[in-house]
């Protein structure tokens, strides 16, 4: 037995991370709450309530979230518009440059559809193609594309692999698609050198989930072969421009923009080659 996850546990949330750390061990899917879970969960229940399940702020401001089961501790986050603003602030930007703008958004691995959705509201793609291989997300994914009043304007498909160009893709110019790519490491898998030779005209955002360094470095190669790369990082979040924050801890409105990461994350920008 690994007894430096129980070690790790005990250090950061005492008893209750110990106690946590062996009910996984012996195959409980019941957690207790930490102290810490807890104070995010009051501070997400405050904001739900300020904003009445609407983003407040930013490029997806107006968009309604009704069903946010990919992850707990970002809902908060994402009402408030600050959730990977980085990437929404990329994507508006490529947009906005006539030069670089596609008309489809492939949405693979879209979670709940925070993204997705609020691209589409605004206007910023003309139709999307969904994959996501989870069928419960898929539901609440779905949901929310109700609640939005946009179903008429995705086509969904599950799980992406290697043959998902040729099998689902063959009615678009894949010169007019824009790839944002979110599968927790599997874009190792689908992203082969023959498939980013048919997507070397395509515009491609992925979020980045290294392995061991020879994996990423064939891997980022394989990208620069069709791509000029830039990395994009999480932004400091300005929480002034939100009045409701300013009766909260200095604590608390940092817990306001939380993403519920495990590691600082990249994504990857990669425009074609010229």
């Amino acid at each position: 037995m690994n007894f430096s996850k129980f070690k790790y546990a005990y250090s950061r949330d005492g008893m209750t991370g110990f106690t946590n750390i062996l009910l996984s061990k012996i195959g409980l899917k019941f957690r207790f709450k930490s102290g810490l879970q807890k104070r995010i969960d009051w501070v997400t229940n405050s904001i739900i309530k300020e904003t009445d399940n609407v983003v407040a702020s930013g490029i997806y401001k107006g968009m309604k979230i009704g069903d946010n089961k990919w992850r707990e501790n970002d809902l908060s986050s994402k009402l408030l518009g600050l959730y990977e603003k980085c990437v929404q602030n990329k994507i508006k930007e490529i947009q906005n440059d006539i030069s670089l703008k596609k008309d489809y958004l492939i949405n693979i691995g879209s979670a709940d559809g925070y993204h997705l959705i609020g691209l589409l509201k605004k206007g910023l793609f003309k139709q999307a193609v969904v994959f996501e291989k989870e069928k419960h997300i898929l539901e609440s994914l779905k949901s929310n594309v109700q609640l939005n009043n946009i179903e008429n304007e995705i086509m969904y498909f599950h799980e992406a692999n290697e043959n998902f160009i040729k099998l689902n893709l063959t009615n678009l110019e894949l010169k007019d698609c824009f790839f944002l790519i979110d599968i927790e490491g599997d874009e190792f898998k689908i992203l082969t050198i023959e498939n980013l030779e048919l997507l070397k005209n395509s515009t491609i955002i992925i979020e980045f989930h290294p392995k061991n360094y020879s994996e990423n470095e064939i891997f980022l190669n394989n990208l620069k072969k069709f791509f000029e790369l830039e990395f994009v990082s999480k932004e400091l979040d300005n929480l002034e421009n939100f009045k409701f924050l300013e009766r909260f801890s200095d604590i608390d409105r940092m817990l306001a923009a939380n993403e519920d990461r495990t590691f600082l994350q990249n994504w990857i920008f990669c425009k074609p080659k010229k």
